[in-house]
C-alpha cells in the first residue's frame, strides 16, 4: 500500500473508519474519502468524529482528502470535471460505503447500495482502476458458502438490505467479466476492535450484550457465532487490496473460530461479568418490562427490535480459502488468541461509555 493513492467510500462507518486508519498505517500516500457532507470542512469533521468514536487516531494532514459527495446521486452529485478529477491518479478504490438497514425495503436502499456501486464502477472504468468492493455474507442467502466471484441466482435473501447488496455484488462481478480488475470482500459479523474496544452501537449483538450486562441476566440461546474483530478484518482487506494477486476473486471474511452462545457467555464471565441465564421468551419479557418502566436507552433499543423468535441462529459456515491462498500465513496475523480478549474489550468500553454518559 505504501505510496499509493486510494479512493475510499464509507470512511465514516464502523468498518470504513478502520479501513482509513489501516490505509494510513500501511503508508498510503493519499486517501481520498468520499463523505456525505455539504462541504469539505464538514466532511473532514465527520471523518475525525468517526475515528474518535472508535478510539482511532484522527486523520489529519495532507494524506487525507475529504471529498463531499453523495453515493445516491449520479456522479456522486459532483460536476463532470470534479467527478473525473476524483478518479484521476487513483491506484485503487475500496468501496465500503452503503446504507445499512434490515428494516427498509429494497427500493429505499437501491439508490445508495446499487446506484452508488454503479457510479464507483463507472469512475474506476475510466482509468481501469482496481475496485475492492465490500459486500456481506448475507448475499449468500441459502446458496451455501462458495467463494465464487459471480454469485448464483438469489435464493433466501431475507431483507431489502441483502437484496440490494446482492445486486451490487453482481454488478461488480459483471464489471470484472468486462475486464475491470475487481474483488469482492463479503464480511460476516464485524465485532469489537481487539485493541481499542471500539464497536458498532447499531449491532444487535452488541445491544443484546449491553442489555444483558445492565439486567444481570442473559438469554440462553441455541446459536453459533463467528466474531470477526474489525481491526483484523480491515487489515486483511487492505493486505488483499495491496497484493498483486488480490483481484479476480471473492473473499469471505469472518471470525476464524465458531463460538457457541454458551461459550460467548462464558467469555463474558471470564471478563469479570458473570450473568444469570434465562430462556429467551422470559428474558425478552423482562427486557421489555424494564425498558418500559425505566426508559433506559440501553434496554429500549434492543426491546424495540427483538421479536418472538431468538435473534441469532447457528448460522452458515463460511470458508476463507481465497484469502488464505493469497496471503498465506499473513492471513491470521493479528487475530486475537481468544474471544475472551474481545469480550473483555467490549465490556470495558461499554462500562466507560456508561460512566461518560451517565446512562
Amino acid at each position: 500500500m505504501k505510496g499509493r493513492t486510494v479512493l475510499l467510500t464509507g470512511a465514516t462507518g464502523f468498518l470504513g473508519a478502520h479501513l482509513l486508519a489501516e490505509l494510513l498505517a500501511a503508508g498510503a500516500a493519499e486517501v481520498r474519502c468520499l463523505v456525505r457532507a455539504p462541504d469539505a470542512h464538514t466532511a473532514l469533521r465527520r471523518l475525525r468524529a468517526a475515528a474518535s468514536r472508535q478510539g482511532l487516531t484522527a486523520p489529519v494532514g495532507r494524506r487525507v482528502r475529504a471529498v463531499p459527495g453523495d453515493l445516491a446521486r449520479p456522479s456522486f452529485g459532483l460536476t463532470a470535471g470534479a467527478f473525473a478529477a476524483l478518479g484521476r491518479g487513483v491506484d485503487l478504490v475500496i468501496h465500503a460505503g452503503a446504507q445499512v438497514s434490515l428494516a427498509l425495503p429494497y427500493e429505499s436502499l437501491k439508490p445508495v447500495n446499487v446506484g452508488g456501486t454503479r457510479e464507483v464502477l463507472r469512475l474506476a472504468a475510466e482509468q481501469g482502476t482496481p475496485v475492492h468492493h465490500i459486500s456481506t455474507l448475507s448475499v449468500l442467502g441459502t446458496t451455501g458458502p462458495d467463494e465464487a466471484l459471480r454469485l448464483p441466482e438469489a435464493s433466501g435473501l431475507g431483507s431489502g438490505y441483502a437484496q440490494s447488496k446482492w445486486v451490487a455484488d453482481r454488478l461488480v462481478a459483471a464489471a470484472g467479466e468486462r475486464g475491470l480488475p475487481v474483488a469482492v470482500h463479503r464480511t460476516g459479523r464485524l465485532f469489537v476492535n481487539s485493541t481499542t474496544g471500539g464497536h458498532n452501537p447499531d449491532d444487535l449483538l452488541v445491544q443484546v450484550l449491553a442489555a444483558a450486562l445492565r439486567l444481570g441476566v442473559a438469554p440462553d440461546l441455541d446459536a453459533v457465532l463467528r466474531l470477526g474483530p474489525v481491526d483484523w478484518v480491515s487489515s486483511v482487506i487492505c493486505a488483499l487490496a495491496a497484493h498483486p494477486a488480490g483481484t479476480g476473486r471473492a473473499y469471505h471474511l469472518t471470525g476464524l473460530r465458531p463460538l457457541e452462545w454458551s461459550g460467548l457467555l462464558d467469555a463474558v464471565a471470564a471478563a469479570g461479568h458473570g450473568l444469570a441465564r434465562a430462556r429467551y421468551p422470559h428474558w425478552r419479557d423482562v427486557l421489555t418490562e424494564t425498558a418500559g418502566r425505566t426508559g433506559d436507552g440501553t434496554l429500549t433499543r434492543p426491546a424495540l427490535v427483538l421479536g418472538g423468535r431468538p435473534p441469532f441462529t447457528r448460522g452458515t459456515d463460511a470458508t476463507a480459502v481465497n484469502a488464505r491462498a493469497v496471503l498465506g500465513d499473513a492471513f491470521t496475523e493479528g487475530y486475537p488468541p481468544s474471544e475472551t480478549q474481545l469480550l473483555t474489550r467490549l465490556c470495558e468500553t461499554l462500562a466507560t461509555d456508561r460512566a461518560r454518559t451517565g446512562r
